[in-house]
C-alpha cells in the first residue's frame, strides 16, 4: 500500500478525518525520531505546530510508542504521563493515543485532543483503532526511509571528512559511493568511478590468484575478507601502482548486503619500513651487509648451492696493519679507509655476488656459481685495486687476501673457516697477497 501511495497526502487526510469523527479540537500524527517524537501532520488547532518536537520519555505520545497500547488523558493538569507544559501551550486539556503498529513495532502515534477535560469515549477509540490500521504499514516505511536517509547523510558527510578513502560497493561489486579522499587516492573525479567494479581499482594479478575471494562478492565467498585488514597494491587512473592497506566491513538493508572498504594509501610507510630494513641490514660504515644480514644470505646461498649442485666459494680480506691506521690517523681516519674499501668492493662484485662487512677490518665476499680459480682472481682484484688507491689519511693500503671453494658436504662456517686460515698464511707469508 504504501509503494503506491502519496504518504504525506495520507498522514493528512488522516488527521483532518480523526478529527471530525472525534469531535477533537485537532489531531496530530506524530512519527518517532530517536529520542522524540515529532508532528508530521496536523489539523485543526494544531496547525502552525507542524514540526513541534516532545521528549519521548516525557509525554504521554512517547509512553503510546515505549507501551504499545492506546493510552487516554482526560485532564492534563493532573495527569503526570503528560508535558503539561507542552499540553497548555497548545490547548491540550484531554487527549487520546493510538499507537502506529508495523511488525510489533510502534512508528508513531495518532493523537486527538480537546480543550475539555474527559472528551474522548470508547467509540473515539474504536474509530482511530481502525483508522491506524489503514496507515501503519505507510508511516513504518516512512520512518525506515527517513532514518536511512539520516543515515547516509550522516555517513556521506563524515566519509568527506576523512583522510583515508571509503568506498562502498554492493554484492555485484559495483561501486555505490566513494569519498573526495578516495578519488583522489586514484587519481580519479568524483563521481567517475560510480557503477564501476570495486576490483578495477587493484592490478589485474590482485583480483585473480593473489586474492581470489575477492574475485567476485558473492556474500560466501566476500564474507572471508569481512573484519580483516590486509595489504594489496592499488592502480591509479595512470596505471601506476601503488601500495594500499584495506578493511572490509558488509551491511544489509532488506535482503540486499554491501560492503564498505576502508582505504589507505602506505606508499609513505613502506617506504619508511624498507628504509628501517635497509639499515637494519646494512653496515652504517661501508654500506655492505652487517654480520647478521650476511649470515642470511650465506643460508640462502648454501641451500641453492646444495640444491642445483653448484659451486659456491668465498673470498676472506682484511685490511694489513690496521691498528697503525688507527695509531696514526685516529680512528675517523680508520673509518675513512674502511669506508673506502668498501665503495672498491661494491664497484668490483658482480651483482650476484654478496659482499658482508664480516667485522672490524674484515670483509667476506660470498660467489655464487664460482670456482677456486674464480674466486682467487676476484681476491687478487680486489687486493690490487686496493693496493693502487689512493687514501687520504696514509699513503697506501695493502689486504691479505685467504680463498677457499666449498667442497661437497661441507657448511659454510667449514669453508669460512678454511678461507681465514688461509688468510692468516697471507698474513704470516708477509701480506698484501693472497693464499688459495
Amino acid at each position: 500500500m504504501s509503494c503506491g501511495l502519496d504518504l504525506p497526502r495520507v498522514m493528512q487526510v488522516t488527521t483532518l478525518r480523526a478529527r471530525e469523527l472525534t469531535g477533537a479540537a485537532a489531531a496530530v500524527l506524530e512519527l518517532r525520531e530517536g529520542e522524540h517524537m515529532v508532528y508530521r501532520a496536523v489539523s485543526g488547532t494544531a496547525e502552525g505546530a507542524l514540526g513541534t518536537r516532545l521528549s519521548l520519555h516525557a509525554s504521554l505520545s512517547g509512553r503510546c510508542v515505549l507501551e504499545r497500547r492506546i493510552l487516554t488523558c482526560d485532564d492534563s493538569e493532573i495527569d503526570p504521563r503528560v508535558d503539561q507544559v507542552a499540553a497548555k501551550r497548545v490547548g491540550a486539556r484531554s487527549m487520546l493515543c493510538v499507537p502506529l503498529l508495523h511488525a510489533g513495532e510502534a512508528v508513531g502515534v495518532l493523537k486527538v485532543y480537546s480543550p475539555e477535560v474527559g472528551a474522548f469515549t470508547s467509540e473515539d477509540v474504536g474509530t482511530l483503532e481502525l483508522m491506524t490500521g489503514f496507515i501503519s504499514a505507510a508511516t513504518s516505511n516512512a520512518v525506515a526511509q527517513r532514518a536511512l536517509s539520516l543515515s547516509e547523510e550522516r555517513f556521506r558527510a563524515l566519509a568527506e571528512l576523512a583522510s583515508d578513502g571509503i568506498i562502498t560497493a554492493d554484492r555485484d561489486g559495483r561501486i555505490t559511493f566513494l569519498n573526495r579522499s578516495a578519488a583522489q587516492m586514484f587519481g580519479h573525479a568524483e563521481g567517475a568511478l560510480l557503477g564501476r567494479s570495486f576490483l578495477g581499482l587493484m592490478p589485474e594479478r590482485f583480483t585473480r590468484d593473489s586474492v581470489g575471494e575477492l574475485a567476485d562478492f558473492d556474500p560466501n565467498r566476500a564474507s572471508n575478507m569481512v573484519g580483516k585488514t590486509i595489504e594489496l597494491v592499488g592502480k591509479r587512473c595512470d596505471a601506476s601502482e601503488f601500495p594500499v592497506e584495506l578493511s572490509v566491513s558488509s551491511w544489509t538493508v532488506g535482503d540486499e548486503r554491501f560492503f564498505t572498504a576502508i582505504v589507505r594509501d602506505i606508499s609513505y610507510r613502506k617506504e619508511l619500513e624498507q628504509s628501517v630494513l635497509k639499515l637494519a641490514r646494512t653496515d652504517h660504515l661501508t654500506c655492505l651487509l652487517s654480520r647478521r644480514a650476511g649470515e642470511e644470505a650465506i643460508a640462502r646461498e648454501l641451500d641453492r648451492a646444495v640444491r642445483y649442485s653448484r659451486a659456491l666459494s668465498f673470498v676472506l680480506l682484511d685490511v694489513d696493519h690496521f691498528k697503525r691506521i688507527n695509531d696514526s690517523a685516529g680512528h675517523a681516519g680508520g673509518d675513512s679507509v674502511l669506508r673506502r674499501i668498501g665503495e672498491i668492493v661494491t664497484e668490483r662484485v658482480r651483482v650476484t655476488d654478496v659482499a658482508i662487512r664480516w667485522g672490524g677490518e674484515e670483509f667476506l665476499i660470498v660467489l655464487p656459481e664460482t670456482d677456486l680459480v674464480g674466486a682467487q682472481d676476484l681476491g687478487d682484484a680486489l687486493r690490487g685495486l686496493v693496493e693502487a688507491a689512493a687514501f687520504e689519511v696514509v699513503a697506501q693500503v695493502t689486504l691479505s687476501v685467504g680463498v677457499a671453494q666449498r667442497t661437497p658436504g661441507e657448511l659454510a662456517e667449514q669453508t669460512i673457516a678454511r678461507a681465514d686460515a688461509r688468510l692468516y698464511a697471507a698474513k704470516s707469508g708477509g701480506r698484501n697477497r693472497v693464499e688459495i
